[in-house]
């Protein structure tokens, strides 16, 4: 997984493509919504045409990352792990 796509979230963004599994076991779901590799302009305008039909999905997003993807948020899990395994 990417920083982009953290960024991405973070601001409120749609993704359309494929989820790096590093991403789905973070959030606990799939936040990127899937690409139409037969079709990927139709899909994109489809979700243009619809797009507030989205934002329910944007906001669930937004939120988890707030609780998981922030650095501070990153940081602690990391806390957690090292002493979890007595390095600190």
């Amino acid at each position: 997984m990417t920083q982009r796509y953290l960024e991405a979230i973070g601001s409120g963004c749609l993704i359309v493509g494929e989820s790096p599994q590093e991403i789905i076991d973070l959030f606990g779901f799939d936040p990127v919504i899937p690409v139409d590799w037969k079709n990927p302009v139709k899909q994109l305008f489809n979700v243009l045409k619809s797009i507030e039909s989205y934002q329910e999905h944007v906001d669930r997003c937004r939120l988890r990352f707030l609780e998981v993807g922030t650095f501070s948020s990153r940081v602690e899990k990391i806390h957690e792990e090292l002493i979890n395994i007595q390095l600190v």
